[in-house]
C-alpha cells in the first residue's frame, strides 16, 4: 500500500495548516481568522505540500514508508512551522534551515535517493504562493506577487501549479495519492480522474539580471534584525526593524589609507607607499589619510578575519 494516502495527506495539511496559523503572529493570526480564509489557507497548505511529495520519486516500497516517516516528523517541527510562515509575509523560505531540519528528521540523500530536497522547497513556495493567487480570502492577506515574481518559474510549469490548485479549491477530490512523482485524483463531483506528474528536473528560469537579482534576496534575507530573541516582551508582529536603519558604520583599527589608494594595498602593505619618501627625511606635502570602513574591507579581500569584543558588531557586520 502506498504511504501517501489520502488520510495520510488531509492529517499532515490539517495539521500544517493549523501551526502556521499560530506561527504567522497575531496581525496575520486576526485576518486569517474567518472560516473562509482558513480553509483557503489549508488549501494552499495542501498544494504546496501535494507538490513537495510528488518530487519523491523512489520506487521501492522501503523507501518510499522511510520518506513518508521523515516528512511527517519535518513538518511536525515547530522551528518548519516558523521557517514555512514567512511565506505569509512575502518573504522567500530559508532553505539552508529548512535542508538542515529535513536532515535532523532522518533524510540522508545518500542513503535516500530520488529526491532533490532543495527542489522540493522550491516546488513548495511555487504551489503555495500560485495556490494563493487563486483564493479571493487571501489576496490581501497573503503577500504573493513580488514573490512568485522572483522564483522565476516558467510559464507552462506555473500554469501546472494553479490547475492543481483550482481542482483543489472547485471540488472535493476522492482518492488522492501519490506515487513515484506523480498526483491522481477523483473529482468526487465530475468522477473525473485527475493525474499530475510533476517533472523533477525543472528549474526556475535564470533571469537576465541574475545579479541583481542575487543581491537584491541577499539583502532581504539578511537586513531584518530578530529583536524578539533579544526581548521577549516585543510582539512577533511588530514592525521589522532592518540593520540598514541602526548599523554603526565600523572602521579598521590603526589603519588609513591615501585617496588614491586601493583599500587591498593599504590592508596588505600598510604605509608602504610612505616609507622610502621617511627613509629620505623628506616627507613632502602630506596627503590626507582616509579611515578604512569594515565593509570596505570586507568587499576588497577574498579572506579576512574580523576581531573585536564581544557585542562590538561582528555577526551585523557579516550580515
Amino acid at each position: 500500500m502506498d504511504p501517501f494516502t489520502s488520510d495520510y495527506l488531509a492529517n499532515l495539511t490539517a495539521n500544517l495548516t493549523e501551526r502556521l496559523l499560530a506561527a504567522a503572529g497575531r496581525r496575520l493570526r486576526e485576518k486569517l481568522s474567518g472560516s473562509e480564509e482558513e480553509q483557503a489557507l489549508g488549501r494552499c497548505v495542501r498544494a504546496g505540500v501535494l507538490a513537495t511529495l510528488a518530487q519523491a520519486t523512489a520506487q521501492e516500497t522501503e523507501a518510499q514508508d522511510l520518506l513518508a516517516g521523515i516528512f511527517r516528523d519535518f513538518f511536525a517541527e515547530p522551528d518548519v512551522d516558523r521557517e514555512l510562515a514567512v511565506l505569509l509575509r512575502g518573504r522567500p523560505l530559508d532553505r539552508d534551515e529548512l535542508t538542515y531540519l529535513f536532515a535532523e528528521a532522518g533524510y540522508d540523500a545518500a542513503t535516500l535517493p530520488g529526491l532533490d530536497f532543495q527542489q522540493a522547497l522550491t516546488t513548495f513556495e511555487v504551489a503555495f504562493l500560485a495556490a494563493a493567487t487563486e483564493e479571493p480570502a487571501l489576496r490581501d492577506v497573503v503577500q504573493t506577487g513580488q514573490l512568485l515574481e522572483q522564483t522565476h518559474i516558467q510559464r507552462e510549469m506555473l500554469a501546472a501549479f494553479q490547475e492543481l490548485a483550482a481542482s483543489l479549491r472547485q471540488a472535493p477530490l476522492d482518492g488522492l495519492g501519490i506515487h513515484a512523482g506523480q498526483i491522481s485524483a477523483q473529482n468526487v463531483v465530475s468522477g473525473v480522474q485527475i493525474i499530475y506528474q510533476w517533472p523533477r528536473d525543472w528549474q526556475p528560469e535564470l533571469p537576465a539580471d541574475w545579479e541583481e537579482l542575487y543581491l537584491r534576496t541577499l539583502i532581504n534575507r539578511c537586513d531584518p534584525l530578530d529583536l524578539p530573541a533579544i526581548d521577549e516582551a516585543l510582539p512577533p508582529d511588530a514592525p521589522p526593524v532592518r540593520i540598514s536603519d541602526v548599523f554603526t558604520t565600523l572602521y579598521l583599527e590603526r589603519l588609513t589609507r591615501r585617496p588614491d589608494q586601493p583599500v587591498a594595498e593599504a590592508i596588505r602593505r600598510p604605509y608602504a607607499a610612505d616609507r622610502p619618501a621617511l627613509r629620505r627625511g623628506k616627507r613632502g606635502k602630506e596627503k590626507k589619510h582616509l579611515p578604512i570602513q569594515a565593509v570596505e574591507a570586507a568587499a576588497a579581500l577574498p579572506r579576512l578575519v574580523i576581531l573585536g569584543r564581544p557585542g562590538g558588531g561582528k555577526s551585523t557586520l557579516v550580515n
